[in-house]
Order: structure tokens, then C-alpha cells, then sequence
């Protein structure tokens, strides 16, 4: 019967509507009409069916796959409970289904596609074949995306423990970076992403992007943010080497990035546009924190010397690049995940050529965070502030040297990040606010002090 199951878009929205708009990956008006637009069956047999939906609510598109079985089938040995029923079917969020979870693996090896063609998933393996799986579980940590580990029933046939698939939920037409650029970099055969396995591009309506990429489940490991603030919490106030040989990954990504796609002149028309972007989030920063306002003058003056000084090659990057966008793997050191680039700014600005110094300015911007959170837990502020400079001269001295012009640009980059950080943590986190603020006038201060110098 699951077979040939079919459920109107009206009938699906009523039975998961308030699982959906509860989710943590849900980014929409949770008072805004939900429509299901298009449909591809993943799986399905007599007993269970599997299908990706997406979503529409307002202007935004969400991957939604969800598992159906008659009846209230609750699996064997499973506590997760349906998210709707629709008629006689129970239907089940399928990222947290044992089904489900089976069923998007699958599809990285083989091509889908609803019976009218208004939505294809294409697969795009790196690797075509890996080693039986033992078991599945969804990852609860996370919050934009979804995402799904599975585990080797033979771990050596493929050198590692598993694999963590990652489903995309808010959807923009076109290439996602996350996907482009760590399947550049792992073919290019760097060690400074882990090792790909594959993806799924959704085709609807004119429209194209990928909806899935799985990769090398790197057991044992922890985010940098992890490992320094349990440190800097703990009272360990020594700046390593592992910082330098962050800085020293973070050269290496931009030069592989660099050698992988094609780099292009800072001409004026791009000069301009970046910018642009600094003037536009600098306003918003500056309503959001009005205590800010006085400094407008110094804000603009260092995107302006920034502006005028000799450019490099503007270049494939990060984009957003902080201490819990890298891991720590036991035996091999520092590894980048998450190339998707800030989630605030539209996907048509986070796939341009960009300054590869825009990386830098928020792995030092994230250094201040680490030492701001642990003020907060009730660390020595002088300390920690000493503690946050050495790191990120450490970091800088892992990464190579800079002219004088880069340096400038730099600058000018930290300052647009730590306003970027205003925004956000004003209509996210309120109560951290103060870590950016005094990070922008922390950095005005160091400027005014080099000028007086100068």
C-alpha cells in the first residue's frame, strides 16, 4: 500500500505544521502559511515510503524529508514519535527515522525523481561504494541544518568510523559553497577537509541546488572552540603551537582554495561593491548598538584607508572562519568544516571571489569571543585580554606575513566582522552583546594608536 501512497500539500501541511514551525532549522514566519511545492520519493516498499518535500513559507524554501507507514506502526526498539497523522498513515520526521535515515544515505548512489519531473535529485558520488552500515543516528547540537551519522560495520575497509550526511534545510538557488568547495579541496587531495563522499542536487521549476553532501565522520575530534575554552575556563592561559598551526591550515585553505578555482583582479566596479558591504553593515550595527554611533567617523575613516590601498587578487573562501568551524582530529591535527560562509548574508555574495584575509579577521574575531566567554564564566578579564592578543599574534605568525597594505585591509575586515557580530548577537544573543562592542572599540583604539605613531 505504501507503495503507491500519495497525500495533498494541504493534508501533509496540517498534519506537520507544528512540528515544522517548532524546529530548530525553521527560519520562517511561524504565523505564515506553509506550502509543500514539490515531492521525490526516496524509498519506498509495502510497509514504509520516504520523500523529500520542499517547503515553501514566504520567500523561504526548507528540504523537508519526511518517512510514512499505516498505521501506528512505532518501530521496534524505537522511542521517536510521529510528527502527524494523515488518514490511517503516521508520518515521521525522516532525519530521526530508522527507515528514513537509510533511505537518504541511499540516495547518494542513485538518481530520484517524482512521476511528473518537477523534481529531480541527482547524485554526485565522490566515492561510489563504502563499507556496510551498523547503525544511524541524527546529531541534536545543531540548529540550520540537520544532520546524520552512520557508523562502519567494517571501519577499517575504508580507514574510517563513518560518515556524517548532512541535510540542507533552508534552500537558495544555486551551488552550495559547503558542498563546491570541500570537494574541490578534497580532490585537489588536501588533509585540510575531511574526505568527501558525496552529494544531491534538487532540479525543480528552473531552479538547481544541492540538498545533501556527506563526508568522513572524524571520531574523537573536537571544535577549536571547544578545546580553547575548556582551556582559557580551566585557568591555562599558555598560547600553544596548535594556535600557530592554525594560522598556518588557514594559509594552506587559501592556497589550495586559490589553485582550485579562479582568481580575479580587485577591480574598481568589486573594490566598491565590498565596500559597499562594510558601509551597509556598519549602519546597521550602529542602529542596533546606538552606543556606537559616536564612533561613525573612525569607522568610516578605516574602511576608507582600506579602500585606498593596493588590493590582492580577490579569491574562493571560508566565509565564515572561527574557532567552531575547525576540528581537532587525534593524530592529525586541525580540520575545516562548514564552508557555507555567514548564514546572514545572501548565497549570491557568499559564492563571489572574495578577500582571503576576510577568513583571518574572523578566526582573530573568534579568539575575542573565546576570552569574552570566559570573562562571562568568571575568568580575570586583564588576563584573559592579554591571553586574546597573544593568540592572535600567534595565529598571525602561523599564517605569514602581511604588507603593510593587507594589514590595512585586515583591519578594516576585523571591524566589519565585529559589527556584523553587533547585529547579530542584538537580535540573537543580547546578553553577549558586549563582546563585539568592545571588540569594535578596542579596534578604533589600536587604529587612532597607529596613527598617532605614523
Amino acid at each position: 500500500m505504501m507503495r503507491h501512497w500519495t497525500a495533498s500539500p494541504t493534508d501533509l501541511a496540517a498534519a506537520t505544521r507544528e512540528w515544522m514551525t517548532g524546529a530548530r532549522w525553521f527560519t520562517g514566519d511561524t504565523s505564515a502559511d506553509v506550502s509543500f511545492t514539490h515531492a521525490s520519493p526516496i524509498e519506498a516498499n509495502e510497509n514504509v515510503a520516504t520523500v523529500l518535500f520542499f517547503v515553501r513559507c514566504g520567500d523561504l524554501t526548507f528540504s523537508v524529508p519526511l518517512t510514512f507507514r499505516e498505521g501506528p506502526a512505532r518501530r521496534e526498539n524505537s522511542d521517536v514519535e510521529p510528527i502527524g497523522i494523515i488518514g490511517d498513515v503516521w508520518v515521521w520526521d525522516a532525519t530521526e527515522d530508522v527507515d528514513g535515515q537509510r533511505a537518504l544515505l541511499g540516495v547518494l548512489t542513485a538518481d530520484r525523481a517524482d512521476s511528473a519531473g518537477a523534481l529531480r535529485l541527482t547524485s554526485n558520488p565522490v566515492r561510489r561504494a563504502f563499507p556496510a552500515v551498523s547503525s544511524s543516528h541524527r546529531l541534536t547540537s545543531e540548529q540550520s541544518n540537520t544532520s546524520i551519522i552512520y557508523r562502519f560495520v567494517d571501519p577499517d575497509a575504508e580507514g574510517s568510523l563513518g560518515i556524517i550526511l548532512k541535510v540542507f534545510r533552508v534552500l537558495s538557488d544555486g551551488a552550495n559553497p559547503d558542498v563546491e568547495l570541500q570537494q574541490a579541496l578534497d580532490a585537489a587531495g588536501s588533509q585540510a577537509v575531511p574526505r568527501q563522499y558525496g552529494s544531491v542536487r534538487g532540479a525543480w521549476d528552473g531552479g538547481e541546488t544541492d540538498v545533501l553532501v556527506a563526508q568522513e565522520f572524524l571520531v574523537g575530534a573536537a571544535d577549536a572552540w571547544q578545546v580553547i575554552t575548556n582551556e582559557l575556563n580551566a585557568g591555562h592561559l599558555e598560547v600553544t603551537d596548535e594556535i600557530r598551526d592554525l594560522g598556518a591550515l588557514t594559509a594552506d585553505i587559501h592556497r589550495e582554495l586559490g589553485e582550485a578555482f579562479t582568481a580575479v583582479d580587485a577591480t574598481d566596479e568589486a573594490r566598491e561593491a565590498l565596500v559597499a558591504q562594510w558601509y551597509e553593515r556598519a549602519d546597521r550595527a550602529l542602529s542596533d548598538a546606538p552606543e556606537l554611533a559616536e564612533h561613525r567617523t573612525a569607522i568610516i575613516d578605516t574602511f576608507d584607508q582600506a579602500r585606498d590601498v593596493d588590493w590582492p587578487t580577490l579569491q574562493r573562501v571560508h566565509g565564515d572562519f572561527h574557532l567552531g568551524q575547525v576540528l581537532h582530529v587525534p593524530g592529525r591535527g586541525w580540520v575545516a568544516l562548514d564552508f557555507e560562509g555567514e548564514p546572514l548574508r545572501p548565497l549570491s555574495q557568499r559564492v563571489q571571489p572574495d578577500l582571503a584575509l576576510r577568513d583571518v579577521a574572523g578566526m582573530l574575531r573568534s579568539f575575542d569571543y573565546a576570552a569574552g566567554s570566559a570573562i562571562l564564566a568568571g575568568g580575570d578579564g586583564e588576563n584573559l585580554t592579554a591571553w586574546t592578543a597573544a593568540a592572535q599574534s600567534a595565529f598571525m605568525e602561523g599564517y605569514g606575513e602581511l604588507s603593510e597594505s593587507e594589514t590595512a585591509i585586515l583591519d578594516a575586515l576585523i571591524l566589519d566582522k565585529a559589527l556584523y557580530e553587533v547585529s547579530y548577537e542584538t537580535s540573537s544573543r543580547p546578553d553577549w552583546v558586549h563582546i563585539p562592542v568592545g571588540g569594535v572599540l578596542r579596534i578604533l583604539e589600536g587604529s587612532q594608536q597607529q596613527s598617532d605613531v605614523e
